[in-house]
């Protein structure tokens, strides 16, 4: 079996932002029984955690579908429990743009005022305005390495089990944290 490493990708990410300099982090998750949602905010949470943040991951967190209409209201629901967030991580890309809109919508600039991130790097991701950061799996590859194991031209991996890595890609919705 292949399985991406949505823990060590979201961990990543959210360690990008805190070299940022923000510390008011936002977590848009997707839902609660999704086995990806849970790893990704684990990866979130150990970054957060390390930096001695870890106390504020559940109040800045809210859960829902991956569609742009959850990013929206999960980021207006996150404005009025913390208005002072500099930063937003979404599920995927399209609830971060979902985020941004809402952002925008009550006149935050992006990443002036808040950065956005989003997991995926989907094929619109790069062309948003500002373009997006984002965790890339290597969906493409992982395809065929998994024919290639299916087929028996690879061998299995030790354990039965392979982790397919994920890449950051930074992009222009994320900036240093203001003040």
């Amino acid at each position: 079996a292949l399985a991406f490493d949505n823990r060590g990708g979201a961990r990543r990410l959210t360690e990008h932002l805190l070299t940022l300099g923000h510390q008011r982090i936002a977590y848009v998750a997707g839902p609660v029984e999704r086995t990806t949602t849970r790893h990704r905010l684990e990866g979130h949470r150990d970054a957060m955690e390390a930096a001695g943040l870890g106390d504020a991951v559940d109040a800045l967190t809210v859960h829902g579908p991956y569609d742009r209409r959850s990013g929206y209201d999960a980021t207006l629901e996150l404005l009025r429990r913390e208005p002072a967030l500099t930063a937003v991580v979404a599920a995927n890309d399209t609830v971060a743009l979902g985020a941004c809109a809402a952002l925008r919508e009550q006149g935050r600039s992006i990443p002036d005022d808040v950065s956005v991130a989003g997991f995926d790097d989907l094929p619109f991701s790069a062309d948003a305005m500002p373009a997006l950061t984002t965790v890339r799996l290597p969906l493409h590859e992982a395809g065929a390495r998994a024919g290639r194991l299916a087929m028996g031209r690879e061998a299995a991996p030790a354990g039965g089990i392979a982790t397919v890595p994920a890449d950051l890609v930074v992009r222009g919705s994320t900036a240093a944290a203001r003040g």
